[in-house]
């Protein structure tokens, strides 16, 4: 097993960004405000590349923050451009008390799986970003009522196999498809939020 603290503390830009992977997700299930939403997915997608340059996938990293900024471009103009009104139900405060019980639960999950050692040589910060993605999109999903809440968890939980899979295999061409698969997806959520919720202008 891996003595996560001890390792955690000898590399500080890996604790760095995955305490901000922590934070984007806390606010993509704590946030109602689309313009903060979107901020937070890029800030996710950025901590990502971050994570993948510190465990030495300079390509896949760059590849992967592209990506992220299409996809936030895509969700922002479609907000922007076809959708009227409120988009995301209020949240009222035992909502928020219960989501944010539900982070707690999946940090310290993600915490402990890190402790682990996995059959495949992956990094340590990789594993806890990878966990803490997979299992923050799962709760996103959990609690969602609208397709931009249900997008997010998606893409969240695709960034988190996207950080696993890059570890086992650093091919940039695999790598690529997996993210014309998040486009796409991305286009498939664009589209459920103007059917559902919006009109065009």
């Amino acid at each position: 097993m891996h003595d996560v603290s001890t390792q955690l503390a000898t590399d500080p830009w890996s604790t760095l960004a995955l305490l901000g992977l922590i934070a984007t997700a806390s606010v993509l299930t704590l946030n109602t405000d689309r313009r903060v939403l979107l901020l937070g997915l890029l800030s996710q997608y950025v901590l990502v590349g971050l994570a993948l340059i510190q465990i030495g996938l300079v390509q896949v990293a760059g590849a992967k923050v592209f990506i992220g900024l299409l996809v936030c471009l895509i969700l922002y103009i479609t907000i922007r451009a076809a959708v009227q009104g409120p988009l995301l139900q209020p949240l009222m405060r035992e909502d928020r008390l219960f989501r944010g019980l539900g982070l707690t639960v999946v940090a310290l999950a993600a915490y402990s799986i890190g402790g682990f050692t996995l059959p495949f040589n992956v990094p340590l910060a990789a594993i806890i970003a990878a966990t803490w993605l997979l299992s923050a999109g799962l709760l996103i999903l959990l609690f969602a009522r609208e397709p931009l809440r249900i997008g997010l968890g998606l893409l969240t939980f695709q960034t988190g196999f996207e950080i696993l899979y890059a570890t086992l295999d650093e091919a940039l061409v695999v790598n690529t498809l997996l993210g014309v698969e998040t486009l796409l997806l991305t286009l498939a959520i664009a589209y459920l939020i103007v059917a559902r919720v919006g009109r065009p202008t």
